[in-house]
């Protein structure tokens, strides 16, 4: 594996949303794999969109044939179904003062 290098403000900002670093593997095919999708759909798709933002949320939340096609799940939504219950109770307690 590489060097690896961290961001100190980053880990500032991520730690103080309740979310964490996670580094994936360099150069692995599942990596690559998914990088290359998205720069096929981008190069695909962009012609559409008039910034990278735009599509982006597009790509998120459009329905995924991988996920639960019954209810024309997103990836977007996929990750939230997925959330713990503790990380909707920080949420929940940050956004309220508790």
């Amino acid at each position: 594996m590489g060097k690896v290098v961290l961001n100190t403000s980053l880990s500032c900002i991520l730690g103080n949303i309740v979310l964490s670093i996670f580094f994936a593997g360099l150069s692995t095919r599942q990596t690559n794999g998914k990088l290359e999708r998205f720069h096929g759909s981008y190069d695909e798709h962009r012609f559409r969109f008039d910034c990278l933002e735009r599509f982006v949320g597009w790509y998120n939340n459009r329905p995924h044939g991988a996920l639960d096609l019954w209810e024309a799940e997103s990836p977007n939504m996929a990750f939230v179904r997925r959330l713990w219950p503790e990380v909707w109770l920080g949420i929940a307690a940050r956004q309220f003062g508790w």
